[in-house]
């Protein structure tokens, strides 16, 4: 959704945050990787690529984000549900649909913590806010 946009996968903290300059490491070292950053914006399609040493590309594969405060990802809004997943993941719960990922919505996205940011974050978009009605989420493409 973003063609202004191209940044390569990094593991910093156990997340994949994007870079600049490609990240070069052998297939068995990555595994899953859950990708979060300010650039990453929800309910968009994003295709990923891999790169090689020997300059050939893997199949392009997209994915679409989930809807920022859709915590448990149950189908494009937020309700109460998403509400108490980010509640029962400030108290450090995370069971069934709800995500320690989709809970975490405020700081440096995801910045590794739930807190009251948080559930703020998703007692606002419950409201009808939209993640760019947060100063603090920038569009990749101004």
């Amino acid at each position: 959704d973003y063609p202004c946009f191209v940044a390569y996968v990094e593991v910093i903290e156990g997340i994949g945050r994007l870079v600049d300059l490609p990240v070069f490491q052998l297939p068995a070292a990555w595994g899953s990787v859950p990708v979060g950053d300010e650039e990453v914006i929800p309910n968009s399609e994003y295709v990923i690529v891999v790169e090689r040493t020997d300059e050939a590309e893997s199949p392009p594969v997209s994915v679409t984000t989930w809807l920022w405060a859709d915590t448990n990802n149950s189908g494009g809004q937020v309700d109460f549900d998403d509400i108490l997943c980010v509640l029962e993941g400030f108290a450090g719960n995370f069971a069934g649909a709800c995500s320690y990922f989709g809970s975490d919505l405020e700081g440096s996205v995801p910045d590794n913590g739930i807190d009251f940011d948080d559930v703020l974050g998703a007692l606002e978009a419950f409201s009808g806010a939209g993640y760019f009605d947060n100063p603090t989420h920038v569009d990749p493409c101004p």
